[in-house]
Parts: structure tokens; C-alpha cells; sequence
């Protein structure tokens, strides 16, 4: 165990070099390393080009985030790449990371190092993070932004695994107005598409609380709020 445990931090000495050099050598480049308080060990990894800092300076209005590609790497680490949108309407990564496992730590990391990276950068220009269900409100006040930020859903986690894995065969009586409150162009559109939802679903009490507690996230959830922001 000994040996084995030397041997990894030698290894780990050289991964560390390798990301100096490069840090000497590509204009721009940066990274940061974040260690477990107990047994000093990496337990995440992030980092930036001059590509990735631009992007960030331009368009960090707007981010998407999300872990992902566990089993692209031996040890299975999972990926964290963020994204903006840029001027072309095209996604931009603004940061690569790998963390030893998904948490609201994990994301504060690898947020948190971005703008440490990018000092001229101002996290109160973000106004939105769109993200899955995992990520709660305490990122945005991990990060101190919880006053000019909302996270918004991933509209695609929500129509494909969540809601359909909930509803099971209910889901699609209420696929159709549960869509239309994401999408909602208007407070009336809004509205409407809740108690349709609500009414598809009479006798099933859980699916109906299930459905208000959404309705009850309109900055989350509304497409029409989506617009005013």
C-alpha cells in the first residue's frame, strides 16, 4: 500500500509538472487543483485556455452545466465541461475539468476557479445557469451570486428522463401541457397549460402536487419568465 501510494503521487508530481510546462508554454493557459482536507489527495482538476477565458469575458451571461463522460477515463472520473452561448447562437466550452464525483462542491470548484482564473471577469453578470435537477440553490450561494442569478432547467432532462421516469404511464396524458408550460410565450399560456396538466391527471393526488411543485418555480420553469430575464 505504501509503495502503491508513492507511486501514485510520483505519478501525480508529474501530471503537475506536465501542466506547468504547458502553463509556461501556451500563452493563456491556466488550471487549478482541488484537495480532499482529510487525506490531502486531488479529488479535482480545471482548467482554461485563452480561448476559454474570452468566451468567458464575452458571454458568461448565460452558463450551462452539467457532469458527464464518467467512462471516458480509467479511473472514471466524471467531466465537467461549461458552456455559453456565443454571438452566433454556437456553444463555446469556458473550462475542462474532472472531479472524483459529481457534487454541489464539485461545481462550486470548478466555477469558482474559473473566475479566480479570470479576475476581470464579474460573477454578477451571470443571470442565468441552466442545469439538471441535481444542482440546487446552494451553488449560487456557494458562489455568492444567490442575488442576480437563477438556475433555470434543462429542458431536455425534463422532457426525456425526468418527468417521463415519474409519470410513467400517465406521462403521456401530460406530455403536451407540461411541454407547453416550459415553453410558455405568456403568463396566460402559462396558466393554462397547469390546469391542464392538473386535470389529465384527476385522482392521482401525487402527480398533482408533483405538477404544482413546478408551477410553483415559475423562475425555474416558465418559458415565459425564461423571456423576461
Amino acid at each position: 500500500t505504501h509503495i502503491n501510494g508513492l507511486l501514485n503521487t510520483q505519478i501525480w508530481e508529474v501530471k503537475v509538472l506536465f501542466l506547468d510546462q504547458l502553463k509556461c508554454k501556451i500563452r493563456g493557459f491556466d488550471y487549478r487543483i482541488s484537495f480532499d482536507n482529510e487525506s490531502g489527495r486531488p479529488n479535482g482538476i480545471v482548467w482554461m485556455t485563452s480561448v476559454m477565458k474570452t468566451r468567458l469575458l464575452r458571454y458568461g451571461h448565460l452558463i450551462a452545466l452539467d457532469y458527464q463522460k464518467r467512462k471516458f477515463n480509467n479511473l472514471s472520473w466524471p467531466y465537467c465541461g461549461p458552456v455559453i452561448i456565443d454571438g452566433d447562437n454556437e456553444i463555446g466550452v469556458i473550462a475542462e475539468s474532472l472531479n472524483l464525483a459529481e457534487s454541489i462542491d464539485g461545481y462550486t470548484f470548478v466555477l469558482s476557479s474559473c473566475f479566480d482564473m479570470v479576475p476581470q471577469f464579474d460573477r454578477k453578470m451571470i443571470r442565468i445557469i441552466f442545469c439538471d435537477e441535481f444542482i440546487t440553490p446552494k451553488l449560487l450561494s456557494n458562489l455568492h451570486i444567490e442575488g442576480t442569478a437563477v438556475l433555470r432547467c434543462d429542458h431536455w432532462h425534463m422532457m426525456n428522463e425526468v418527468w417521463p421516469k415519474y409519470f410513467g404511464e400517465q406521462w403521456n396524458s401530460v406530455r403536451g401541457p407540461m411541454k407547453v408550460m416550459l415553453e410558455s410565450k405568456t403568463e396566460a399560456e402559462w396558466e393554462s397549460a397547469y390546469q391542464t396538466a392538473k386535470q389529465r391527471v384527476q385522482g392521482y393526488p401525487n402527480f398533482i402536487s408533483y405538477i404544482k411543485s413546478f408551477y410553483d418555480q415559475p423562475e425555474k420553469y416558465s418559458g415565459h419568465k425564461l423571456r423576461q430575464i
